[in-house]
């Protein structure tokens, strides 16, 4: 056959899907049986090994928690090569999952599969439905230099394998499976003929594809036992073929034996196509959305708030949290588990998946307001005993690494009564007066701007740690105000008081006057053709603004597939409503009706804002359509979306129906933003599908409502992608909601300028200030700080515990195509600082100024940099 290397690499591995049409816990009933007979088998000597346990450790937890005896035995079959385990902890849709869930993803898998004696260090990702352009960096940044793939990428010039570039140049050099992926050594275990007949037929696949390099053939597929039979199978070759060596073998071994191959082809950016060559199911993006929406709120809560905080805290003096952050992450990243996030799991898999991620938004915010405790030293122990000495205090926080002000949104709460819990039972106390006026006032006695949003009755439980706590009637109050500057990554404490006079601003900053939204820079109208146009004071205009739209779906969880020849529903409006009149906050809204969905679109102005914000929710009553809102796109053939490590540019979508296996999406995911290169900007939390459409829009799906996990008779791909069952809870019949924004400017005005302010953008709208009401405070500090970033062109990442040692890692990327000088600025003094690698192994020690807090650091393009802080 011409074959110029000789030797054959078989892999025996099992692809273990954690949850897919069967929820985790009859799956895990599974794994613990198959692990069982593995290990029997491995011990025996039979099988000699090494077997590939899907690159994925959360597998072997899984299974000790299920045979926690079992552990020596796992341990001894990891140490000596026998299991090959990690380097991920789960095998994550790459798309969909952040950048810091990807890099926590390999923290935890490598230190677990070290844990266990040994680690499988190659970048192993058979089935993610694409790859984002950073991976390369990632894997870079845990000393990993080769990667297997399959989805995303057709055929090479190079064959099978190519080297893969980052935008920072990272690279790996990765091997692409075969069109039948990491099933194709299967083939040699059944079917007509014997091995040789069958080797025959799959050298004939893969040989051409090899350019004279050694050959890598997975022998495993979803669910199996890895293959018993395989040494006979072995035996069988080698006689048959004595000028080939055959041997079982782990990846590693292939990517030592071919070494840096000049020959092979280079590619660079994310690797979302191959379309014609395997399916690449790019339609899972909007599917179950609220679900996506629920797994992004509580990355964010943990990326953004409890895990900075909870580190500060610890730096002062607080608690060490890190062991409460790692059960969390590790919760977190369950549902980052391809299958999961993407949405085409069995209803039971998806309700679990909703249940992990609500776990994570109440983990995530108790770290929070421990650690916010911790840091304005407030006594959790018995606080009924200084009651008289309460403060009620609102608590501003600023999760930026740079100074911030504007408009915040808090609720306030002032007590009426108290109310006893407990037996004998006792009488309730009567309810105090509703306060006329409430006030938030700074540690000088003035009175901030302050407008009220709405009023309620609630219940305030102040909990203790050596008492029983105080519950109390109060009532809350929902306001906006206008936050005086707050200091990077840190708080700043207001003081409520009830009864006081509210200031409010001589001129209002945004208000709603005769039916017109209006701001210092930009006015929005009703329209009859269109539901707004907003019109900017300097005479830009936006149109066809926030129209919403239906289009019937006839696929299932993996595909889109409109109805041939049916056009698009478009929303019928009603007239125009005021929401809030101004000043600090102004709204207006519509309600909207397509038959299959209706609801309303609320539509806001902040002061000191130049974001557009929209809220739309209502109520979805019909299955099997797509619903998306719109928002212009004058002639615009690119754009740039928000992706893992910075942004990547982005071309038209490609024409339905190029190929018989798949019809290209014309849809692609984005993670925080989507700009045009003259705007708009769109700003969209939790959801992750945009198209640039021919009709001159760039539409924003809200959801899809699918009924079936699989058909196998689409035209826009023709086959089962699962085995087939019913999802009606995928059909999200019933309430929804989603939050964007738009900015009417994009990231090409203004040069490298315009992609700062595109980013200042996305932290205001995506890390907002907030505040916590604190009604037990004593004597709280004014104001707390954290570190400051400082650098043109640097968008903040990460602060996190350093996992080994008393410390921090300070991460951010430079999102420009220059090389940028940056550094950070630490309000207390440190030991040492190193710059260090993803996986916070040091680089080389930083040479810092005034006691270690004042941190230099140079970037190159597009580069992320980490900085480990120890104290």
């Amino acid at each position: 056959m011409g074959v110029t290397d000789p030797r054959v690499f078989l892999v025996p591995h099992t692809h273990w899907d954690r949850e897919w049409y069967e929820p985790e816990p009859r799956f895990r009933q599974r794994l613990t049986a198959m692990l069982d007979r593995l290990l029997a088998t491995l011990e025996a000597g039979g099988f000699p090994g090494p077997v590939l346990l899907d690159g994925q450790t959360i597998l072997l937890r899984d299974y000790l928690e299920m045979r926690p005896g079992a552990e020596s035995r796992v341990r001894a079959a990891v140490r000596s090569g026998a299991l090959l385990v990690g380097p991920w902890f789960v095998l994550a849709d790459e798309l969909l999952s952040s950048d810091e869930a990807l890099v926590r993803n390999l923290l935890l898998g490598i230190g677990d599969a070290d844990t266990l004696g040994r680690v499988f260090a190659v970048g192993y990702s058979p089935d993610a439905f694409g790859h984002p352009a950073a991976l390369p960096t990632i894997l870079n940044g845990f000393g990993i230099t080769t990667a297997l793939v399959w989805r995303g990428v057709g055929d090479m010039p190079g064959g099978d394998l190519f080297e893969w570039r980052a935008p920072d140049g990272s690279q790996v050099l990765v091997h692409h499976l075969s069109p039948v992926g990491y099933e194709a050594g299967t083939a040699l275990l059944s079917g007509p003929g014997g091995p040789a007949e069958r080797w025959e037929r799959l050298a004939a696949t893969l040989l051409p594809r090899s350019a004279g390099r050694p050959l890598l053939v997975m022998v495993g597929a979803d669910h199996h036992d890895p293959p018993e039979s395989l040494p006979h199978v072995v035996q069988v070759l080698a006689r048959q073929y004595p000028d080939r060596h055959f041997s079982i073998s782990s990846p590693a071994e292939y990517f030592a034996a071919v070494g840096p191959d000049p020959a092979a082809a280079g590619i660079a950016g994310e690797l979302r196509e191959g379309y014609g060559y395997t399916w690449v199911l790019q339609g899972t993006h909007a599917v179950r959305a609220p679900l996506k929406a629920a797994i992004a709120e509580g990355d964010r809560l943990l990326r953004r708030w409890a895990e900075p905080l909870a580190t500060l805290a610890w730096h002062r003096g607080g608690d060490d949290r890190r062991a409460l952050l790692d059960a969390a992450w590790r919760l977190h990243l369950a549902n980052g588990f391809h299958d999961t996030i993407c949405g085409c799991v069995g209803d039971a898999a998806a309700e679990d998946a909703a249940l992990r991620a609500r776990s994570v938004t109440v983990q995530a915010r108790g770290v929070l307001v421990d650690a916010l405790h911790d840091l304005l030293g407030a006594s959790r122990g018995r606080p009924r005993d200084r009651r008289e000495a309460w403060t009620p205090t609102l608590a501003v926080v600023n999760p930026s690494p740079m100074e911030r002000r504007g408009i915040c949104e808090a609720t306030l709460t002032v007590p009426l009564r108290d109310v006893p819990v407990g037996f004998p039972a006792r009488r309730m106390p009567p309810a105090g007066a509703t306060a006329a006026q409430v006030a938030l006032l700074t540690r000088a006695g003035e009175a901030l701007p302050l407008q009220v949003l709405g009023r309620y009755r609630a219940w305030e439980r102040i909990d203790a740690a050596e008492d029983y706590p105080v519950q109390r009637e109060v009532e809350a109050v929902r306001v906006a105000f206008r936050a005086p500057q707050l200091p990077p990554l840190g708080i700043r404490c207001l003081r409520v008081d009830a009864g006081v006079s509210v200031r409010r601003d001589r001129l209002p900053a945004v208000r709603v006057q005769r039916g017109v939204l209006g701001s210092t820079w930009v006015t929005i109208r009703q329209s009859r053709q269109v539901p707004w146009v907003a019109q900017r004071r300097d005479g830009g205009r936006l149109t066809s603004f926030g129209q919403i739209t239906s289009e019937t779906d006839e696929g299932d969880a993996y595909t889109f597939q409109p109805t041939e020849g049916a056009e698009p529903i478009r929303a019928r409006w009603s007239p125009l409503q005021t929401v809030w009149p101004g000043p600090l906050v102004a709204a207006v809204a519509r309600d909207f009706d397509l038959g299959r969905a209706r609801g309303r679109m609320v539509l806001r102005l902040d002061a000191d804002s130049e974001l557009i914000r929209i809220v739309v929710r209502g109520e979805n009553r019909a299955p099997g359509h797509r619903l998306r809102i719109h928002f212009p796109a004058p002639v615009a053939a690119e754009c740039l979306a928000d992706m893992q490590y910075g942004p990547v540019r982005r071309q038209v979508g490609a024409a339905v129906g190029e190929t018989a296996m798949e019809w290209p999406a014309r849809t692609a995911p984005m993670h925080r933003y989507v700009s045009l290169p003259a705007g708009p900007s769109i700003f969209a939390r939790g959801l992750f599908e945009y198209e640039l459409t021919d009709e001159g829009t760039i539409a924003v799906t809200l959801f899809r409502s699918v009924t079936e996990l699989s058909r196998g008779d689409l035209g826009a791909r023709p086959g089962h992608a699962a085995w087939p069952q019913p999802v009606p809870g995928a059909a999200l019949l019933g309430p929804f909601r989603a939050e964007l924004a738009v900015a009417l400017s994009g990231w090409r005005a203004g040069g490298e300028a315009a992609l700062t302010r595109l980013e200042s953008f996305a932290e205001e709208f995506h890390a907002p200030l907030a505040g916590l009401m604190l009604p037990e405070a004593v004597d709280p500090p004014e104001t707390v700080a954290g570190p400051r970033l400082v650098g043109d062109g640097v968008a903040f990442k990460a602060l996190k515990p350093w996992a080994k040692g008393r410390g921090m890692v300070l991460r951010c990327v430079n999102v420009s195509d220059r090389v940028v000088d940056g550094r950070w600025e630490l309000p207390q003094p440190c030991l040492r600082a190193h710059r260090v690698r993803l996986d916070e192994r040091a680089i080389e020690k930083v040479t810092s100024g005034e006691g270690c807090r004042r941190i230099p650091f140079r970037a190159g393009p597009r580069e992320v940099v980490s900085i480990r802080v120890e104290w």
